[in-house]
Formats: structure tokens, sequence, C-alpha cells
């Protein structure tokens, strides 16, 4: 069987490549569907790092395809803010490295989706990606039980 980090990776850009010109929300659900149901390997011991990077690269991808859909001036920083950290977790190997390099791609990505389809959110779009990572990092306190 392959690895389940690169047929994740294969199946994100060939189904991406099918779907880039369908609304963005499309793409975005099989993209979130892909990470969910091919990696999940949480019995491998380097289930983390491995994920991590391969979120990376599936970021960069999904980028890369939808470049002129998205707005890149927020999501590369984002991009690498995340990068940074998830290379000082690969050095650590502290989840808590994380809570500070907060994943806010997703969140945002979404915000751009669901621009395209609702006036109101393209119009606050700014507002819905700050309460986005906002969510996402109370959200991922609670998961971790930093909050509880």
């Amino acid at each position: 069987m392959m690895n389940p980090f690169i047929l994740r990776l294969v199946l994100t850009v060939l189904y991406l490549q099918l779907t880039k010109n369908f609304p963005l929300i499309v793409p975005l659900v099989i993209f979130t569907l892909i990470d969910f149901y091919v990696d999940n390997t949480e019995n491998d011991p380097l289930y983390q790092p491995k994920d991590k990077v391969t979120d990376l690269i599936a970021y960069a991808i999904f980028m890369s395809i939808f470049k002129n859909r998205i707005n890149l001036h927020v999501l590369i920083p984002l991009f690498i803010w995340r990068t940074i950290g998830v290379i000082s977790f690969y050095k650590s190997q502290k989840g808590e490295t994380l809570r500070v390099f907060v994943d806010g791609i997703n969140s945002t990505l979404l915000v751009f989706a669901l621009s395209e389809m609702i006036p109101f959110v393209k119009s606050n779009e700014n507002a819905f990606i700050f309460g986005g990572i906002l969510y996402k990092i109370i959200h991922e306190d609670i998961m971790h039980g930093y909050l509880i």
C-alpha cells in the first residue's frame, strides 16, 4: 500500500485540478476530506511531524492552484508563520510549540470560499478571517487540554 502521506498529496493534486473551476467551497471540502480520511494514521509515532509537513505541502499546492481566487497577501504570511512553527515543533517535539504557531490557513481558506458565495462575508472578510483564526486558537487549546 502507498504511504498515506504520499497518497494524500497525490489525491490533493488530482482532485484540486479536477475541481479548480468549481466554486471554491467544493475543492476546499474535498481538500479537507482527503486530509481527514487518507492520512489518519495516528498509531504511527511519527504521525504528528509527518502530518504537519504534509499539511504545509498540501496548502502550498492549494495556494498555487487557486492563486487567482484567494488573497495570497493574507495566506503567505500565515503559511510562513505556520512553517516556522512546524520547524520549531520538529526540532523540539513539543506540541505546545504549535500553540504559538497556530494553523490559521484552513479557516482563512474557508472565509475565501464563503466570500465567493455570500456578499456579507466578502464585505467583512477581515473580520471573518480574524474570527476564524481566533476560533482555531481556542479550539486547539480546548482540544489539547490547555483551557480545561
